[in-house]
């Protein structure tokens, strides 16, 4: 499917759904997603910088350090840029952009949901050679 038609797709499930019930479980979704990936963030660089030899270790810090080493920890390892584009229709929509430097992650959220934007690294095929 092509970029246009997704976003055509995103838009019409938008103004189906924009005012569910279903909102308040998306947001909670979204919510619960973010914190895993803090979660994650702080548990790698307390075990990458030497604070724990173990992950179990690392849990047990994270659970006593306060919240200014927290979100410095966070602020260190994510960049976040932020954004307007304008649909198809003409709609200008704001995103973020976050980019995790300790995992490689790329997400973009707006308001149709956060997706995973981290370029794939395509595999090379064989090489032809010529048999001559």
């Amino acid at each position: 499917m092509r970029d246009q038609e997704i976003v055509g797709l995103m838009e019409a499930y938008s103004s189906i759904y924009s005012q569910s019930e279903d909102c308040d479980i998306v947001s909670e979704a979204r919510a619960m997603s973010h914190s895993v990936d803090i979660f994650d963030v702080i548990l790698e660089h307390l075990v990458a910088e030497g604070f724990a030899d173990t992950e179990e270790a690392a849990v047990v810090i994270m659970a006593n350090m306060s919240e200014e080493w927290r979100q410095s920890i966070v602020e260190q390892n994510v960049i976040t840029r932020t954004g307007t584009s304008t649909n198809a229709a003409g709609e200008k929509i704001k995103w973020t952009h976050n980019y995790d430097k300790s995992t490689g992650r790329s997400t973009v959220t707006d308001k149709y949901g956060t997706r995973d934007s981290t370029p794939v690294k395509r595999a090379q095929g064989p090489r032809l050679t010529r048999l001559d």
